[in-house]
């Protein structure tokens, strides 16, 4: 067997290797043929489907309308910190129900989606801000949206909260956020003074007491009113003393004390209360009394005063009173008795630069101690009152009580210490520590 021996192509340039013959295609197998009846009927049945769908596509054009958003709030201005409520309730679509209200109110990034018709919103910054609505449909088709201007104004603020009466007080509202906004801004005070209008007011008030201060602010024809609160303090009176006769007094003088000068800026003065100095009662209720110092001494008066509001007020004034009995001389004779102890017979000499004193008022009491001005017993022994015997008039001098036979100190009677008291009606006018 002959084999034949092809030679290798592949890398060969030159014709292509013989291939096998190609078969001849297979026969389509003929379609039976359908009446021209039947074709025709077939044509209808596409060109109705078709006609169909062009006319369902027409009609969904016509009918698949988009919603309304319809918006209104039941104010249009109001302070910060305050509410608006917004309603949506009257949006509609025209071919079912809605679906979602995608709500803004302008005054931040607070875009909310919900199902719900109306909305209550809280400013809590001034400005003009443009709140809006849109809404949705069940298939998805969203509204223009509809919207509403909103005017916030800052709340009126006062420079104190409280203050005294005629004093200044600012009340002012910062509009800076509102400026080119036409907001009418004004004040009425509670206390009947009278209003004002503009951003800012000063005032005084002449009472004392609480006053509210409200401020209104207008805008597109609506009002609202925020007020606050001050309080307004009462001034304290003022007390004043005038004491006559003027200069030096003496005791037992008739003074006047007259505090009708007294006064009170922002009321009247109702009550005067005198404290003399020297433990007396004084008077109350009156702006003018009389008073008179039965000893010598600094006094110091004071009056109170009590404004129609009941706010007091002291004041003081120092009065000196001279002595009217004053001790001018002393002198101890000093013996001992037939038992051997030391006496002595003790003689003071007194003055009067006062008024008159009636007989018997005007007493010396002597009291005889230890050189270190410890008591000497028996005490009833070494200690004796005496009363001058006769009146002393006004201007006299030189004037004796003596008391006789004190004990005294026995071991040194030269060295006695002596407490001497001068008194008139039992007060003591002059006194002080004396040595013989």
């Amino acid at each position: 067997m002959v084999k034949e021996i092809i030679p290798e192509y592949r890398n060969q340039p030159g014709p292509a290797p013989p291939g096998p013959r190609p078969k001849a295609p297979a026969r389509r197998p003929a379609l039976p043929r359908i009446p021209l009846s039947r074709n025709l009927a077939l044509v209808l049945a596409v060109v109705a489907i078709l006609g169909s769908v062009a006319v369902s596509s027409w009609t969904a054009g016509l009918f698949d309308q988009r919603p309304v958003a319809k918006l209104s709030a039941d104010r249009c201005v109001l302070f910060c910190g305050g509410n608006i409520a917004f309603d949506a309730s009257r949006s509609r679509d025209p071919e079912g129900r809605l679906a979602h209200f995608h709500w803004n109110f302008g005054d931040d990034f607070n875009l909310i989606e919900s199902r719900e018709k109306t909305m209550v919103h809280t400013y809590s910054r001034p400005g003009q801000f443009r709140a809006t609505v849109s809404v949705e449909d069940a298939r998805g088709a969203i509204s223009e949206p509809a919207f509403t201007t909103v005017v916030v104004v800052p709340r009126p603020a006062s420079d104190v909260p409280t203050a005294w009466t005629f004093s200044d007080i600012n009340f002012s509202i910062d509009a800076t956020a509102l400026e080119g906004v036409p907001v009418n801004l004004s004040w009425a005070f509670s206390d009947g003074s009278p209003p004002a209008a503009g951003p800012a007011v000063s005032r005084q008030f002449l009472d004392n007491g609480t006053v509210e201060v409200t401020a209104t602010a207008a805008y597109n024809g609506r009002e609202v009113r925020s007020s606050l609160v001050v309080h307004i303090l009462n001034r304290a009176p003022s007390a004043s003393v005038n004491i006559t006769p003027g200069g030096q007094c003496y005791a037992n003088q008739e003074l006047r004390f007259d505090g009708s000068a007294s006064s009170d800026m922002d009321g009247t003065v109702s009550r005067w209360w005198w404290d003399p100095g020297d433990g007396s009662p004084g008077g109350t209720g009156e702006s003018v009394i009389s008073h008179r110092y039965s000893g010598f001494g600094l006094y110091t008066v004071e009056l109170e005063v009590t404004d129609n509001d009941g706010a007091t007020a002291n004041t003081t004034v120092d009065v000196y009173v001279l002595r009217d009995l004053l001790i001018t001389g002393f002198n101890a004779t000093v013996y001992r008795d037939p038992n051997g102890a030391a006496r002595a017979n003790v003689t003071v000499r007194f003055s009067n630069d006062g008024d008159a004193k009636a007989a018997g008022t005007v007493k010396l009491t002597v009291t005889a101690c230890a050189p270190d001005r410890t008591g000497i017993w028996p005490a009833g022994e070494s200690s004796r009152t005496e009363p001058f015997p006769d009146p002393v008039y006004p201007g006299t001098g030189g004037l004796p009580i003596t008391v006789s036979d004190l004990l005294v100190y026995n071991d040194s009677p030269e060295r006695t210490a002596y407490y001497v008291e001068l008194s008139y009606q039992s007060i003591i006018a002059d006194k002080g520590w004396y040595q013989a």
